[in-house]
């Protein structure tokens, strides 16, 4: 499995990229309609790789293949995300889990993709750098069933990640330019932190955030049991107590908050936890070096260095003791007993590690110099069937989609703060119903999320 992982290349897949623009949007799409892996990837994956008789597709097609699927598995994690939130104000927690855990493994598959490894069913495959299309080493054909056999999609997608993260030779630094604070990217602004030339595991860092953040994929990855259980089994047989939905709206409001877009930054709050996060285990490396320097005056130096002025609201997270709570519930992997995860928790992990796919989506957009208006045909197509706007009036700037849902959560969190505890749900839906439609799709965080 690892050297399958360390011959998959980012490189190859952003060359798919540059290919879907000059070749495939000018028609308003994103493959071949020759590709026979655009039709039904896991039958031409598996003729592809058929030993008595294989039908071969060609590099190009498999390389267009997983640009495309990188970015439409991380609308598609986007949309699962929100469709568990409605689940959460239907009072219908099972079903909750249940969708957010398909937004984390979604936004796994978007990821690996624009890694250059494309997940299928039984047999999957990787790109090299030297155009070799590369069976995993986990199917084996069957010649009696005249099919392949391996590990299913939710297991390989959990192998994947865990030997992405402890790859030694796997360099993802390319990553770190994804996440942005103040006109810089994660990647410049370590070059701005004193002391960073002793650090080695800068690299091992996001590793460790895919791994952190992908945990409902290690524990549900057995198809028949955890999972099943949690999709499939009776909803609730005992604690029939009074819900008190506020917990809930508090919860989700704040990490809306965190989504808000800004000039420069389209992940403007969040990416500054993020940043926190690994300012501190920078700070901890730089600290059993045997340098002695307090957190403040890191932060100080590295401001000077990077010639910006200081942020004072970067500042106080970075020094506060406590985690937003969104960071805090993404590291709360208690099960109890019966096997039961708390929606919130997964849901936090699903939304950090759908900011990893959609910041890997945007680079390869990036490094592939395709523009919004290129796009435009998607975006029309999908904000209408998600009823964002009208046919045949696009919202003018993704931004506004922003302005929609900002002005939601004012509303339901000023009125909300007006009601006596416990509130219910019948009360909250009757009384924001107008608000709360939009309020529930934070699906529209992948547009302008990935937006160029």
């Amino acid at each position: 499995m690892q050297a399958f992982i360390n011959s998959a290349s980012n490189a190859v897949v952003i060359a798919g990229m540059q290919k879907i623009k000059t070749d495939f949007l000018p028609n308003s799409i994103f493959l071949d309609t020759a590709n026979s892996l655009g039709v039904d990837a896991v039958d031409a994956i598996s003729k592809h790789f058929n030993p008595s008789n294989p039908t071969s597709f060609s590099f190009d097609d498999a390389k267009t293949y997983l640009a495309a699927a990188s970015f439409v598995h991380c609308k598609d994690g986007w949309q699962y995300l929100s469709n568990a939130v409605d689940s959460i104000f239907k009072g219908d927690s099972k079903t909750a889990i249940h969708l957010a855990y398909y937004a984390e493994l979604r936004a796994a598959m978007s990821f690996l993709a624009s890694e250059g490894i494309g997940i299928l069913n039984s047999v999957h495959y990787c790109l090299d750098t030297a155009s070799n299309i590369i069976r995993d080493p986990k199917s084996n054909f069957n010649t009696h069933q005249g099919k392949f056999i391996g590990w299913g999609t939710h297991r390989f997608i959990w192998e994947c990640l865990k030997s992405f993260s402890n790859s030694t030779h796997k360099n993802v630094n390319h990553l770190l330019e994804s996440f942005w604070h103040n006109g810089l990217s994660f990647d410049k602004w370590i070059g701005h932190i004193p002391h960073t030339n002793s650090i080695t595991v800068i690299s091992e860092i996001i590793k460790l955030w895919i791994k952190e953040w992908s945990f409902d994929i290690s524990y549900f990855k057995d198809d028949r049991e955890g999972r099943n259980t949690a999709s499939y089994g009776p909803s609730k047989f005992k604690d029939f107590g009074t819900t008190d939905c506020k917990i809930a709206i508090e919860a989700y409001s704040s990490s809306l908050r965190l989504l808000e877009p800004d000039s420069v930054n389209r992940f403007s709050l969040l990416d500054k936890y993020l940043f926190k996060l690994l300012f501190l285990k920078i700070y901890t490396e730089i600290t059993n070096n045997g340098i002695t320097i307090s957190l403040s005056d890191l932060l100080d130096q590295t401001f000077v260095n990077a010639g910006k002025p200081m942020d004072a609201s970067l500042q106080t997270i970075i020094l506060s003791p406590h985690d937003h709570p969104l960071i805090a519930a993404s590291k709360d992997t208690v099960i109890d007993t019966l096997g039961n995860i708390k929606p919130f928790t997964i849901f936090s992990r699903a939304l950090l590690l759908s900011r990893v796919a959609t910041g890997s989506v945007a680079n390869l957009l990036k490094k592939a110099a395709i523009t919004k208006n290129e796009l435009d045909f998607f975006f029309n197509y999908c904000g209408v069937e998600h009823g964002f706007w009208k046919p045949a009036s696009p919202i003018a700037a993704f931004e506004d989609l922003w302005t929609e849902l900002s002005d939601s959560i004012i509303d339901i969190d000023t009125w909300v703060s007006t009601q006596p505890a416990p509130l219910d749900l019948r009360t909250f839906n009757d009384g924001q119903a107008e608000n709360l439609t939009i309020y529930k799709q934070i699906n529209r965080v992948n547009y302008w999320g990935i937006a160029i």
